[in-house]
């Protein structure tokens, strides 16, 4: 029998239960490695974790010449 629409399945919520784990175990002693080290390190490490949670945004750079475009709205 198949499992139903939008269930997850024995590997997806093995992976979770992991990461939980993982999280709850791992944050408390990171945090006091983190409060100990010097500030080079804390911020080397620190921008490195962030960017777990929020990626960089990738830079865009215009060249060449800049185009308008004009919109308008007729209102009836």
């Amino acid at each position: 029998m198949a499992r139903p629409h939008g269930s997850k399945n024995a590997k997806t919520k093995d992976w979770e239960s992991f990461g939980k784990e993982m999280i709850e175990g791992g944050l408390p002693r990171l945090n006091q490695i983190l409060e100990n080290c010097d500030d080079e390190t804390f911020l080397k490490t620190y921008i490195q974790l962030l960017e777990f949670f929020k990626p960089k945004m990738k830079r865009i750079e215009q060249t060449g010449t800049v185009q308008e475009t004009v919109v308008r709205v007729i209102r009836e």
